[in-house]
């Protein structure tokens, strides 16, 4: 983490999470994506990359969240986030996004009942120190691919990217608009790109 100071950018700290037996630890490979949302003191940084091991000690891609919290000119880890119901290779934290004490973090890989890699967005809200699983979000449509492969977040509202079929048998870019607000969420429109 750097900051901005009188005399230019200077580093404030270097974000670390150590391994936990038989749960989850980061495996960082320079080619492999690490994404990271700021808002005010909170951090979150996701990665698709995240390993578990499973009961046989095998290692599991599943992808994990963090959250740190600066305190001063320190950095503390407060959270890390892995749905139960995460599977092996549904890029949970290839996205993700901050406003306040709401997290929202994608999963674009994730598969539906009917569709492989329709893709799923989950939100989290903080109270004092603990993040909830709130909503999640995968809307009912054609073809749904890759949900959440883009996310922006302003307050309670949210844009999230991805593509369905469209009637034709064509692909559609879309980007889905919701409202978040009150712990709830609200679908207010889908735009899509021909």
């Amino acid at each position: 983490v750097y900051e901005r100071g009188p005399t230019g950018w200077q580093e404030q700290a270097v974000l670390r999470t150590e391994p936990q037996p038989g749960g989850y630890f980061t495996i960082v490979n320079t080619t492999e994506s690490v994404v990271t949302s700021i808002s005010g003191d909170t951090v979150v940084i996701g990665n698709d990359q995240g390993y578990r091991l499973n009961s046989q000690g095998a290692q599991e891609k599943h992808g994990e969240a963090f959250v740190f919290v600066r305190q001063g000119t320190n950095w503390n880890l407060q959270a890390r986030i892995v749905p139960n119901d995460v599977a092996i290779d549904d890029d949970f934290g290839r996205t993700v996004e901050i406003s306040g004490d709401l997290a929202v973090i994608g999963a674009p890989d994730r598969d539906s009942p009917a569709v492989a890699n329709s893709g799923m967005v989950y939100v989290f809200r903080r109270t004092g120190q603990t993040w909830t699983e709130v909503v999640r979000l995968a809307p009912d449509v054609n073809g749904l691919n890759g949900f959440g492969s883009a996310l922006a977040l302003d307050g309670t509202r949210l844009a999230v990217l991805g593509a369905h079929r469209g009637a034709d048998g064509s692909v559609k870019k879309s980007a889905w608009l919701y409202s978040l607000a009150g712990g709830t969420s609200q679908a207010l429109a889908t735009v899509s790109i021909d």
